[in-house]
């Protein structure tokens, strides 16, 4: 839970203003101590608050918000109508909010753009001394060095190493900017501030860090101090500082046995884990849901994200490099994922690589996606 300052600065809000939402019932306080009166909030509230504003933007008043987040379709079908033709009529004056009414059934995207577009700073502040790799020491109870004793594992899934590149940039799913590292997650789609302090001690250098990881929106669950201490303040770039770097200079050797649609079945840590009596759903929120193979060794790939499908054209090619059959290039992200054909009860089954920033950044193995043919060539 965060208390109602924390919560503000995130939202870069006023105090008085969420006071204010409470008071008129559209943003609830999740618990106000009896003794003291301190509200707290759940940090799943952040994206409640995001829609608030994009709602306020269109025009709508707080009292038509709480209708529309109040889960009523049909009334808040009505109030959508009634402010479209609000809009119309008077087009060239507020044809921003029209466009924003216009795209307000798709609620889950304006939310993903909201966050990455508007809870980052707009200005860049530099902070020399916190450039360069830092290695987790654990999890500590406050930021003064005198309470660190012996650090714990953390409780939540955090990065064991973080680099923070020269002018904020990204590296993996972080970027920052002056005591903030923010964190971007794909699902639900929002990022997260996690502010900083830097700490001098013997010559050392040590960074705690309140992370708000992906289960405090997903479980409720409260923030943690992280402790990190600072191996190297050298200025990396983003191909430096990646634990994995993959070749992909093969030549093109066909592959026949490929041609075609593979469609997903599964998604597994290894192919051994795979059992075609009980295949793996994917629960993903983007994911491959097939990949098709075509002649001279280009291929695509069909990608799930959000309600939509798009679509990716790479390369492929035998290959008797490594213990892979072939890989999947993609020159752009300069990666190449293995792929093997298993046969398995009669039926063949393509697995493939899947490599993301756990694999370049978090020196993780990849996991793999299970095809089975569409359809026989």
């Amino acid at each position: 839970m965060l208390k109602i300052g924390e919560f503000a600065r995130i939202c870069q809000v006023s105090t008085q203003t969420l006071r204010y939402y409470h008071a008129e019932g559209v943003l609830m306080a999740d618990k106000i101590d009896p003794q003291t009166g301190y509200r707290y909030y759940d940090a799943a509230k952040i994206k409640t608050f995001g829609e608030i504003r994009t709602l306020q933007q269109a025009g709508f008043t707080l009292e038509e918000i709480k209708v529309l987040l109040s889960g009523n379709e049909d009334a808040r079908a009505v109030l959508l109508a009634q402010k479209r033709a609000e809009l119309s009529a008077e087009r060239d004056r507020i044809n921003a909010s029209l466009i924003l009414v216009e795209r307000l059934g798709h609620r889950q995207e304006i939310l993903g753009e909201l966050s990455t577009r508007d809870m980052i700073e707009t200005n860049f502040e530099d902070d020399p001394l916190v450039i360069g790799r830092w290695r987790l020491i654990g999890q500590v109870r406050s930021q003064s060095p005198d309470t660190w004793g012996v650090p714990k594992t953390p409780t939540d899934a955090v990065k064991e190493e973080i680099v923070c590149l020269p002018g904020g940039s990204r590296w993996w799913n972080l970027l920052w900017s002056r005591g903030v590292i923010y964190c971007h997650y794909n699902c639900p789609d929002t990022i997260l501030p996690n502010e900083y302090q830097l700490h001098e001690i013997h010559g050392e250098r040590y960074m705690t860090l309140r992370w708000i990881g992906n289960s405090c929106l997903t479980r409720g669950s409260d923030s943690i101090l992280l402790l990190y201490k600072q191996e190297s303040n050298r200025a990396y770039t983003s191909r430096e500082s990646q634990v994995h770097r993959d070749r992909t200079d093969f030549p093109y050797v066909p592959d026949p046995e490929l041609i075609g649609k593979w469609e997903t079945i599964a998604f597994v840590p290894s192919p051994e884990h795979f059992s075609p009596e009980q295949p793996l759903e994917l629960s993903a929120l983007n994911h491959i849901t097939a990949i098709a193979f075509y002649e001279r060794g280009m291929c695509e790939q069909f990608i799930r994200h959000k309600e939509n499908i798009r679509t990716r054209l790479l390369e492929y090619t035998a290959s008797d490099v490594g213990r892979f059959r072939g890989y999947i290039i993609n020159h752009q992200e300069e990666s190449a994922e293995g792929y093997l054909l298993r046969e398995i009860d009669g039926a063949k089954y393509l697995f493939v690589q899947h490599k993301s920033g756990d694999y370049f950044f978090g020196g993780k193995e990849p996991s793999y996606y299970v095809f089975k043919k569409a359809t026989e060539t």
